[in-house]
């Protein structure tokens, strides 16, 4: 096993052997191994994370990340915006995440393989024809 330093202490502990007055470092060590393990496990998923705009008819993305790839983005239908990505967006394994709005609630979900979409809807239940908004936050994860 590699060696871990610590920036603090400027020395290098066993982890698996701790000395007595390395048990708390080699704690610390195991829960930062914990969390790299996360982060390296996570790395397997391709994620999109961006800010959508909308003003009534044309669909406009910031990317801040993009792991998935070249999605192209339309809207439809009243109240729907559809990102499409042909044999990406697998069945069991995509998560969609939109934020809401004070106007309308925002769902967003998994359609087919090829396909997500959000949807805009008055809190009475009926779908916006035109939901105007500037920088809606979204996730999208797929998992590996």
């Amino acid at each position: 096993m590699n060696e871990i330093t610590f920036p603090d202490k400027q020395t290098a502990i066993d982890p698996e052997n701790p000395s007595p007055n390395e048990q708390g470092r080699a704690q610390d060590w195991n829960e930062l191994k914990e969390k790299h393990n996360n982060v390296v496990n996570a790395i397997g998923n391709k994620v999109f994370k961006g800010l959508m705009s909308f003003d009534g008819t044309t669909v406009t993305i910031k990317t801040l990340v993009n792991t998935i790839g070249a999605i192209v983005w339309t809207n439809p239908a009243n109240g729907q915006i559809r990102g499409t990505l042909v044999g990406t967006f697998t069945a069991n394994k995509t998560f969609v995440s939109p934020s809401g709005l004070a106007s309308y609630f925002v769902s967003g979900q998994r359609q087919t393989d090829d396909t997500i979409r959000f949807l805009f809807t008055y809190y009475d239940n009926t779908t916006s024809s035109t939901p105007n908004f500037t920088d809606l936050p979204f996730y999208i994860s797929i998992n590996s």
